[in-house]
């Protein structure tokens, strides 16, 4: 199942929080820059939920990427999201949230002439019953595959969505955000990193190294992304 829930729910662990509002803090002036109304500076601070709440902490968190070496397009969704399914049972983890940075839905823009995308969209709205959702969900085992791959679609064709969407467990000593070259990004407190590391060994995920570009593409771009409903 995947259950819309409340971000407040998935932002009490104190990992994911302090990243969300670190991120936030270093992004809201910028997007004050373009209000010219008090309604809009009230929009804009919701969006950016927890701005104003980031400080710094003693959080030991290190980020390390890591993929699965399938480099065809339409099979890669499908072996990473098992592999990752696979992760999380290893680590007893049977359930996890999923949360946007911002305040915003991660449907994105509909109406794109792209099925995968089209497919994945529609997965996440039919948990909220056709509603664009802008706080969090919690998916449980049944449906991480199918999250997984919905989010591999989103995040790599639509560039209007918020650029990281966290996904985590409810021990939060890491958390996982899946950029638009289809990495795993891992974000992870150094106590757990040698469990963590060896499980992701035995899923067969390898650690990236160098600078990150799309395997599965000629071009640096990624064919078919877009920024804004007009392309």
């Amino acid at each position: 199942m995947i259950n819309p829930v409340n971000r407040k729910q998935a932002l009490q662990y104190a990992i994911p929080a302090h990243f969300v509002a670190m991120v936030q803090r270093h992004q809201i002036g910028h997007a004050l820059d373009f209000i010219s109304s008090h309604e809009e500076e009230k929009k804009i601070r919701d969006i950016y939920d927890m701005a104003a709440q980031w400080e710094e902490n003693a959080n030991d968190v290190e980020e390390r990427v890591f993929f699965h070496p399938e480099d065809d397009l339409m099979l890669y969704p499908t072996l990473l999201s098992n592999a990752l399914s696979l992760f999380f049972a290893g680590m007893s983890v049977d359930s996890f949230f999923v949360l946007p940075h911002l305040k915003l839905s991660i449907v994105g823009i509909e109406d794109q002439d792209i099925l995968p995308l089209q497919r994945a969209q529609q997965i996440l709205l039919n948990a909220t019953h056709d509603r664009h959702y802008d706080e969090a969900y919690k998916v449980d085992s049944v449906s991480f595959e199918e999250i997984i791959q919905a989010l591999f679609w989103i995040v790599r064709y639509d560039a209007t969505v918020p650029e990281y969407i966290l996904i985590f467990p409810e021990s939060a000593d890491y958390f996982i955000t899946l950029c638009k070259y289809g990495n795993l990004h891992f974000h992870i407190g150094k106590e757990s990193e040698p469990r963590i590391f060896d499980q992701l060994k035995k899923v067969g995920l390898k650690a990236w190294k160098g600078q990150e570009f799309d395997r599965f593409s000629n071009s640096y771009a990624i064919e078919g992304r877009f920024t804004s409903s007009e392309e």
